[in-house]
Protein backbone atom coordinates (compact mmCIF):
# COMPACT_ATOMS: atom_id res chain seq x y z
CA UNK A 1 0.00 0.00 0.00
CA UNK A 2 1.42 3.60 -0.95
CA UNK A 3 1.79 5.88 1.54
CA UNK A 4 0.62 9.70 1.03
CA UNK A 5 2.01 12.36 3.77
CA UNK A 6 -0.78 14.39 5.96
CA UNK A 7 -1.12 17.81 5.03
CA UNK A 8 -0.44 17.72 1.24
CA UNK A 9 -3.17 17.41 -1.54
CA UNK A 10 -3.81 13.40 -2.86
CA UNK A 11 -5.24 13.52 -6.12
CA UNK A 12 -7.38 10.67 -6.75
CA UNK A 13 -8.34 9.25 -10.36
CA UNK A 14 -11.14 7.35 -10.77
CA UNK A 15 -12.01 5.44 -14.18
CA UNK A 16 -15.80 4.87 -14.67
CA UNK A 17 -17.58 2.03 -15.55
CA UNK A 18 -17.47 1.21 -19.52
CA UNK A 19 -15.37 4.74 -19.41
CA UNK A 20 -18.44 6.46 -19.86
CA UNK A 21 -17.89 9.78 -21.01
CA UNK A 22 -19.87 12.85 -19.88
CA UNK A 23 -21.17 11.98 -15.77
CA UNK A 24 -22.01 14.96 -14.05
CA UNK A 25 -22.33 12.84 -10.95
CA UNK A 26 -19.41 11.28 -9.93
CA UNK A 27 -19.05 12.11 -6.18
CA UNK A 28 -16.34 10.55 -3.94
CA UNK A 29 -16.98 10.99 -0.16
CA UNK A 30 -13.95 11.38 1.85
CA UNK A 31 -13.92 9.55 5.27
CA UNK A 32 -11.10 10.58 7.97
CA UNK A 33 -9.38 7.79 10.52
CA UNK A 34 -12.27 7.72 12.57
CA UNK A 35 -14.61 7.06 9.74
CA UNK A 36 -16.32 10.53 10.19
CA UNK A 37 -17.21 12.19 6.39
CA UNK A 38 -15.07 15.03 6.25
CA UNK A 39 -15.28 15.86 2.62
CA UNK A 40 -17.57 15.36 -0.72
CA UNK A 41 -15.98 16.19 -3.81
CA UNK A 42 -17.88 15.99 -7.18
CA UNK A 43 -15.17 14.97 -9.62
CA UNK A 44 -14.04 16.26 -12.66
CA UNK A 45 -13.95 14.33 -15.84
CA UNK A 46 -10.25 14.32 -17.82
CA UNK A 47 -11.58 15.33 -21.51
CA UNK A 48 -9.11 13.18 -24.16
CA UNK A 49 -7.51 15.23 -26.59
CA UNK A 50 -8.53 15.27 -30.26
CA UNK A 51 -8.45 12.56 -32.40
CA UNK A 52 -8.05 10.56 -29.00
CA UNK A 53 -10.07 7.68 -27.41
CA UNK A 54 -12.45 8.14 -24.98
CA UNK A 55 -11.02 8.18 -21.41
CA UNK A 56 -13.82 8.06 -19.21
CA UNK A 57 -11.49 9.00 -16.38
CA UNK A 58 -12.68 11.54 -13.60
CA UNK A 59 -10.36 13.21 -11.06
CA UNK A 60 -10.30 14.72 -7.41
CA UNK A 61 -8.77 15.92 -4.27
CA UNK A 62 -8.43 16.19 -1.15
CA UNK A 63 -6.05 17.07 1.56
CA UNK A 64 -5.43 14.71 4.44
CA UNK A 65 -5.29 16.78 7.97
CA UNK A 66 -4.53 13.34 10.07
CA UNK A 67 -2.56 10.29 9.99
CA UNK A 68 -4.19 6.88 9.94
CA UNK A 69 -6.18 5.11 6.93
CA UNK A 70 -8.95 7.70 4.97
CA UNK A 71 -11.12 6.13 3.08
CA UNK A 72 -13.04 7.29 -0.51
CA UNK A 73 -15.85 6.18 -1.60
CA UNK A 74 -17.06 6.95 -5.55
CA UNK A 75 -20.48 6.97 -6.74
CA UNK A 76 -22.35 7.60 -9.58
CA UNK A 77 -26.06 6.80 -9.88
CA UNK A 78 -26.75 7.94 -13.37
CA UNK A 79 -23.85 5.61 -14.44
CA UNK A 80 -24.26 2.75 -11.31
CA UNK A 81 -20.58 3.45 -9.98
CA UNK A 82 -19.76 2.25 -6.28
CA UNK A 83 -16.44 1.56 -5.35
CA UNK A 84 -13.99 2.40 -2.28
CA UNK A 85 -10.88 2.96 -1.68
CA UNK A 86 -8.86 3.49 1.48
CA UNK A 87 -5.34 5.36 1.79
CA UNK A 88 -2.54 5.45 3.98
CA UNK A 89 -1.65 8.28 5.16
CA UNK A 90 1.91 9.18 7.22
CA UNK A 91 3.81 12.22 8.42
CA UNK A 92 6.33 11.00 4.99
CA UNK A 93 5.63 9.67 2.07
CA UNK A 94 7.60 6.99 -0.37
CA UNK A 95 9.28 9.87 -2.58
CA UNK A 96 10.51 11.38 0.66
CA UNK A 97 11.56 7.78 1.80
CA UNK A 98 13.32 7.38 -1.03
CA UNK A 99 15.41 11.09 -1.34
CA UNK A 100 16.50 10.45 2.11
CA UNK A 101 17.68 6.90 1.14
CA UNK A 102 19.47 8.71 -1.73
CA UNK A 103 21.08 11.29 0.97
CA UNK A 104 22.05 8.13 3.13
CA UNK A 105 23.63 6.55 0.32
CA UNK A 106 25.70 9.31 -0.16
CA UNK A 107 26.68 9.60 3.45
CA UNK A 108 27.68 6.41 3.64
CA UNK A 109 29.55 6.27 0.46
CA UNK A 110 31.17 9.63 1.90
CA UNK A 111 31.55 7.45 5.05
CA UNK A 112 33.22 4.87 3.59
CA UNK A 113 35.60 6.97 1.65
CA UNK A 114 36.52 8.51 5.39
CA UNK A 115 37.02 5.21 6.99
CA UNK A 116 39.61 4.20 3.95
CA UNK A 117 41.28 7.26 4.70
CA UNK A 118 41.09 6.88 8.67
CA UNK A 119 42.78 3.22 7.57
CA UNK A 120 45.42 4.82 6.15
CA UNK A 121 46.53 6.79 8.81
CA UNK A 122 46.31 3.55 11.02
CA UNK A 123 48.49 1.97 9.14
CA UNK A 124 50.52 4.74 8.77
CA UNK A 125 50.55 4.88 12.62
CA UNK A 126 51.33 1.63 13.23
CA UNK A 127 54.21 1.70 10.92
CA UNK A 128 55.75 4.54 12.65
CA UNK A 129 54.92 2.67 16.28
CA UNK A 130 56.68 -0.10 14.95
CA UNK A 131 59.78 1.96 14.43
CA UNK A 132 59.44 3.39 17.57
CA UNK A 133 59.51 -0.18 19.21
CA UNK A 134 62.55 -0.51 17.44
CA UNK A 135 64.20 2.42 18.73
CA UNK A 136 62.97 1.73 22.27
CA UNK A 137 64.78 -1.55 22.09
CA UNK A 138 67.79 0.14 20.59
CA UNK A 139 67.96 2.61 23.68
CA UNK A 140 66.78 0.03 26.25
CA UNK A 141 70.22 -1.96 25.03
CA UNK A 142 72.30 1.45 25.20
CA UNK A 143 71.02 1.76 28.85
CA UNK A 144 71.51 -1.98 29.75
CA UNK A 145 75.31 -1.17 28.34
CA UNK A 146 75.06 1.78 30.36
CA UNK A 147 74.17 0.18 33.69
CA UNK A 148 76.71 -2.61 32.89
CA UNK A 149 79.75 0.24 32.07
CA UNK A 150 78.38 1.45 36.01
CA UNK A 151 78.75 -1.61 37.88
CA UNK A 152 82.40 -1.91 36.03
CA UNK A 153 83.64 1.67 37.15
CA UNK A 154 81.42 0.57 41.10
CA UNK A 155 84.10 -2.13 41.06
CA UNK A 156 86.92 -0.63 40.38
CA UNK A 157 85.98 2.23 43.04
CA UNK A 158 85.50 -0.65 45.44
CA UNK A 159 88.78 -1.56 44.72
CA UNK A 160 90.21 1.55 44.57
CA UNK A 161 88.48 2.80 48.38
CA UNK A 162 90.16 -0.58 49.42
CA UNK A 163 93.86 0.52 48.28
CA UNK A 164 93.24 3.73 49.50
CA UNK A 165 92.48 2.53 53.17
CA UNK A 166 95.75 0.48 52.73
CA UNK A 167 97.40 3.81 51.77
CA UNK A 168 95.89 5.35 55.11
CA UNK A 169 97.84 2.53 56.54
CA UNK A 170 100.84 2.82 54.92
CA UNK A 171 101.12 6.74 55.84
CA UNK A 172 100.19 6.46 59.71
CA UNK A 173 103.11 3.73 59.39
CA UNK A 174 105.41 6.31 57.69
CA UNK A 175 104.44 8.97 60.22
CA UNK A 176 105.61 7.07 63.03
CA UNK A 177 108.85 6.55 61.35
CA UNK A 178 109.34 10.05 60.65
CA UNK A 179 108.69 10.90 64.39
CA UNK A 180 110.89 8.60 65.41
CA UNK A 181 113.78 9.82 62.91
CA UNK A 182 112.91 13.21 64.00
CA UNK A 183 113.40 12.34 67.86
CA UNK A 184 117.01 10.85 66.41
CA UNK A 185 117.59 14.17 64.37
CA UNK A 186 116.62 15.64 67.70
CA UNK A 187 119.43 13.90 69.84
CA UNK A 188 121.67 13.98 66.97
CA UNK A 189 121.25 17.94 66.85
CA UNK A 190 121.77 18.00 71.23
CA UNK A 191 125.37 15.78 70.55
CA UNK A 192 126.55 18.73 67.69
CA UNK A 193 125.65 21.29 69.35
CA UNK A 194 127.32 20.07 72.62
CA UNK A 195 130.51 19.20 69.96
CA UNK A 196 130.00 22.53 68.21
CA UNK A 197 129.64 24.02 71.84
CA UNK A 198 133.55 22.29 72.55
CA UNK A 199 135.22 22.70 69.47
CA UNK A 200 134.34 26.55 69.78
CA UNK A 201 136.64 26.43 72.61
CA UNK A 202 139.61 25.24 71.15
CA UNK A 203 142.59 22.93 72.29
CA UNK A 204 140.94 20.24 69.88
CA UNK A 205 142.78 18.99 66.87
CA UNK A 206 140.68 17.41 64.94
Amino acid sequence: MDIYKKGEVLKVNYLALKKTEGLTDVTMYVYNPSDVLVNTVVMTEVVAESGMDALGLYRGSFTPALEGQYRVRIESATNGDDISKVFEIGNFKLDDLDAQLVTIDGKIDNLDADVVAVKGVVDSTEGKVDGLVVDVAAVKGVVDGIVTDVAAVKGVVDTTDGKVDNLDADVVAVKGVVDATKLVVDATKIVVDSIDAQISQGGYIL
